[in-house]
């Protein structure tokens, strides 16, 4: 049994009550689904006027937040690596403009690894990792493609997949907050609905939609989104790497 720490959406953030509480928990290894940097201004501006953030905004003004952004994610990225276990990264959407800089960042941790479009194999299991991709980006058919050469070098019962993202048209990627853009809306990712259905993964950790700390399935495939960091919250995951099932998932609030 392989126990497994998710926790994502920091926000630049890491309380001090939720580093506290995991120093009591014993797991393996961290699995981070991205949002390390705070850019909460242009989250904010996006949730009030959709698309026209950037003219509202302006180019100097994005620039500026979203490399303060990759400055202060290094506070969450130092908690994590302080707890000695590997950790394994992707991107979220508040590093993805600053992409350069953030792997920069992460190569001065010894425990974190970036693991966009990469497979690790460990203790049994392979660990897949897909980055922040918006909807019409996903449209290229190439990164459905790269995944699919990924997946067919593992055994995919005993396959872990991580993305920022959670997948399309699931309990988990609705836009709940009717106070958003777009209530009620669909915004998941399409690539990683099309490779949970054709290869039935055994477990699915992703976030972005921090409203959200809970669970569903598609198919075979358990989805888990740990909630967010920076609200004291995470999951402990307890995978069974002989016969590749999550046997429990606790969340931790």
């Amino acid at each position: 049994m392989i126990k497994i720490l998710a926790i994502g959406d920091f926000n630049g953030k890491f309380p001090k009550r939720l580093g506290e509480r995991l120093k009591k928990e014993k797991f393996d290894i961290i699995l981070s689904h991205g949002d390390f940097a705070n850019i909460k201004q242009i989250s904010e501006a996006f949730m009030k006027y959709g698309d026209d953030y950037k003219k509202i905004l302006g180019r100097r003004k994005l620039d500026e937040i979203r490399v303060q952004g990759i400055k202060n994610s290094k506070l969450p990225l130092k908690k994590l690596n302080a707890f000695g276990r590997l950790v394994y990264i992707t991107i979220g959407n508040n590093e993805v403009v600053k992409n350069k800089e953030f792997k920069e960042l992460i190569k001065s941790f010894e425990n974190l690894n970036l693991v966009n479009f990469k497979k690790v194999d460990l203790r049994g299991i392979s660990i897949v990792g897909y980055p922040y991709y918006t909807l019409d980006k996903e449209n290229d058919q190439s990164f459905l493609k790269r995944l699919d050469r990924i997946i067919r070098k593992v055994n995919p019962k005993q396959t872990i997949f991580l993305s920022h993202n959670p997948p399309y048209n699931c309990q988990l990627d609705r836009i709940p907050d009717e106070n958003r853009q777009k209530p009620g809306e669909h915004i998941g990712s399409k690539v990683s609905e099309i490779i949970l259905k054709k290869y039935k993964l055994p477990l699915m950790v992703c976030g972005h939609l921090e409203e959200y700390q809970g669970k569903c399935k598609i198919g075979k495939t358990l989805i888990v989104n740990p909630g967010a960091a920076y609200e004291g919250k995470a999951a402990v995951i307890e995978f069974d790497e002989e016969k590749g099932k999550v046997r429990k998932v606790r969340f931790i609030r």
